[in-house]
């Protein structure tokens, strides 16, 4: 027996609220309060999960737009992947930047100078972890060169945890732009995208006027209801999703936890793994590059001294990292027709030496 009909079956008294509940597949009609003088004013509330509510505005195999999978994503979370941005490319990026270490607290911050005061003492005493600050992308990229694993997955759990705020932003615009939709058709909004209360007659006056086939269940046709006024939430979700980031979203508590986590990882790494005399050397590189005005990462051409005032393409160099007491280096000589890259590591006094007389170690490995 259909909804429809058993709802018709009640108004001629040959029907109860348990047999409209067992007739209703969706399992959203209940009826409240049979009014027993006049069946058709009885009272019916439609109950719906937030997901199953939302989907109803999905408008299907739509051509431009592809909201029917962000509306599931939205109310329906549990193991899904990244919804709106490349986490491995993105918490890179940020890391770079700084953006991510500015945001440590309090706790973590300390963390870090505890690892500076070992690596590299006098950019300690500059951190303080401001947001966008130039300190902030030198400490990224230092401790990138040291611990890439641990770098790489707090970045990865920051930008989880920023997609995760971004999708919660987009659950909280559908919500707001799903409200009060049925208002027309009488039946009344209690809770939005959750508890509706409307009356059987009302019910059975919907399956008369919008239902496409009379057996249809009650989701079906309140689809068909917004199909024909043209209800869909035809914004493209998919576009402008940074406007769906509110800081209050981001779960702070657990990226902290993380933080603290990799941070601690660290920690342990420089104590059992690197003798201090490692870590002196490598402070003594560390500065001597940056007072060179050198970063990691990146081509340089030789100083002018070597070069007699003018700028060598065809020779160039990157430091790559710092490791076992020793700097790693790219040396890439370059013809009209091909690159030869090479790969040194030098201690202080060769890489003096290499910046200034490069010709003596090409064959030096």
């Amino acid at each position: 027996m259909s909804l429809y009909n058993e709802l018709n079956l009640f108004l001629e008294g040959k029907s109860d609220a348990f047999s409209i509940k067992l007739a209703d597949e969706d399992r959203v009609v209940s009826i409240d309060t049979e009014n027993t003088k006049n069946p058709f004013k009885s009272i019916a509330v439609l109950t719906f999960s937030e997901s199953e509510y939302a989907e109803l505005f999905a408008e299907p195999n739509a051509r431009d737009n592809n909201n029917e999978y962000y509306i599931r994503v939205a109310f329906n979370n549990y193991g899904r992947s990244p919804v709106f941005i490349d986490t491995y490319y993105y918490g890179d990026e940020e890391w770079k930047e700084g953006y991510i270490i500015g945001n440590f607290n309090e706790e973590n911050k300390k963390k870090v100078v505890q690892i500076l005061n070992r690596l590299a003492p006098h950019m300690s005493e500059e951190y303080w972890g401001d947001v966008n600050s130039d300190i902030n992308r030198e400490v990224s990229q230092l401790l990138n060169e040291h611990f890439s694993d641990e770098v790489e997955q707090i970045a990865y759990d920051y930008s989880i945890e920023y997609d995760n705020a971004l999708v919660k932003g987009l659950k909280d615009y559908i919500v707001h732009n799903i409200c009060n939709k049925f208002f027309y058709i009488n039946i009344f909004e209690k809770d939005c995208a959750h508890k509706y209360i409307t009356t059987v007659g009302n019910l059975i006056d919907l399956y008369d006027n919008y239902a496409k086939d009379k057996n249809d269940a009650i989701l079906k046709v309140l689809k068909d209801y917004i199909n024909d006024e043209n209800l869909w939430l035809e914004y493209d979700l998919g576009e402008d999703y940074y406007d769906y980031y509110h800081h209050e979203n981001f779960d702070d508590v657990t990226f902290q936890r993380d933080v603290e986590r990799q941070l601690n990882k660290i920690i342990d790494k420089i104590d059992e793994d690197i003798d201090d005399d490692v870590l002196k050397k490598h402070v003594e590189l560390y500065n001597f590059i940056k007072q060179k005005g050198y970063t990691f990462g990146r081509f340089y051409n030789f100083p002018e001294e070597k070069t007699f005032g003018k700028n060598d393409n065809n020779n160039m160099f990157k430091f790559d990292k710092l490791e076992n007491g020793k700097v790693n280096v790219l040396y890439r000589i370059s013809s009209s027709r091909f690159y030869n890259t090479t790969n040194f590591k030098l201690d202080i006094e060769q890489l003096k030496n290499f910046l200034y007389h490069p010709e003596l170690f090409s064959d030096e490995n």
